[in-house]
């Protein structure tokens, strides 16, 4: 009996010191050696490890929560749109509505979800709340965002949601003014877009925006117009309206987005003989070459843009023969890219240098693109 206590407990010892050597040997592992000395993964790699093995699915089931999360939202939201204006507004919940499918529509799953009916219960509320400048204000920040597809676009179009916007632009409230701007500027980055704009009568609007102290009010009537700029038939309306002086001007602006998008849609409106002798006139040329070196990239391509189209023409008639002509145009080429890229080195080398979706070379061309469609944060 005493013997076999004894071999019990002989047992439940040897059992004992296994598991603290076990735990020894963890210990060790987890700073870097085992007992042995061998090396092994440190604690810092292994937690590193194992993020990677699990960080991946974890953050995907969070994404797919996330959509089903705003699917809902986005529903609730549509269904309270059903309602009268009249109700939401004694009820006070237009302007929430507003504001949460202003953040919502940032996304771009959301903007492509909300469907055709979603976008015309939001024009009518627009319409029928034009009066209430806050709450106007906060539903173009939604067409401004959701008007960045195509389809919505249309949509908008065909609902009169544009009319309403322009008539924004005469508003005494600088907020609804850019918000309008802004969206309008979305719409004016599709075809079909500028041509409604144009013959709604928003050019003159526009233009005299350019001279309003405000800088957000500014930066979207420029950017509007930009984009607008791109049809040929604006340009004649914008150099009528003394849209093109106004733009020069602009080119002095100490922010980016003004003078950026004002050199944009005077390397448009250059396209024109007209309006190449009134940037011409208007000592544009010395601050355009003075943006060949900002510190964005998009406005040094848009000022070298402008000046191949205001000077480019001129080498023609200076030229006896068509082979002086194409060397005397490949040499002015070669300056402006040249300057170009000094710029650009400069930048990578003494300042954070350009973003990686800056413009690229082969964007320098004589008809720029339109601009991009506003901020899709709203304001």
């Amino acid at each position: 009996m005493k013997r076999s206590m004894h071999f019990r407990v002989r047992r439940r010892k040897n059992k004992a010191r296994r598991h603290v050597r076990r735990g020894t040997e963890r210990d060790h592992e987890l700073k870097g050696t085992t007992q042995e000395g061998v090396d092994v993964v440190d604690d810092r790699t292994l937690s590193s490890a194992l993020m990677d093995r699990f960080a991946g699915p974890t953050e995907a089931a969070c994404d797919q929560l996330q959509l089903q999360e705003d699917a809902r939202l986005l529903q609730r939201l549509k269904q309270e749109l059903e309602q009268p204006t009249a109700t939401l507004l004694e009820r006070r919940q237009l302007l929430p509505i507003f504001g949460q499918l202003k953040i919502l529509s940032r996304k771009q799953h959301i903007r492509t979800a909300i469907g055709p009916e979603g976008i015309r219960s939001l024009i009518r509320h627009l319409i029928e709340s034009k009066h209430l400048a806050k709450v106007a204000a906060e539903g173009a920040n939604v067409i401004l965002n959701v008007c960045y597809e195509k389809s919505n676009v249309n949509v908008v179009l065909e609902s009169g949601g544009t009319s309403t916007l322009v008539s924004f632009l005469s508003s005494d409230d600088e907020e609804l003014q850019a918000n309008a701007a802004g969206a309008l500027q979305s719409i004016c980055f599709q075809p079909e877009g500028r041509v409604i704009v144009r013959n709604l009568g928003a050019i003159p609007a526009l233009v005299k925006l350019l001279d309003v102290p405000s800088v957000n009010v500014k930066a979207r009537a420029v950017g509007a117009l930009h984009n607008m700029s791109s049809d040929v038939y604006a340009i004649r309306v914008m150099r009528r309206k003394g849209g093109i002086k106004s733009l020069v001007k602009l080119l002095r602006s100490e922010h980016s987005s003004v003078c950026g998008s004002a050199a944009g849609a005077l390397q448009n409106v250059s396209r024109e003989i007209a309006s190449r002798l009134i940037i011409r006139e208007s000592q544009a040329l010395p601050l355009l070459v003075g943006l060949l070196s900002h510190s964005e990239v998009q406005a040094q391509v848009s000022a070298a843009g402008a000046l191949l189209n205001v000077l480019g023409p001129e080498m023609n008639e200076t030229c006896a023969s068509r082979n002086a002509m194409d060397k005397k145009r490949k040499a002015f080429v070669r300056t402006v890219t040249s300057m170009l890229v000094a710029s650009l080195v400069y930048d990578a080398c003494f300042t954070s240098g350009p973003s990686k979706d800056s413009y690229s070379f082969h964007q320098l061309k004589h008809a720029s693109e339109p601009c991009s469609q506003g901020s899709s944060s709203g304001v």
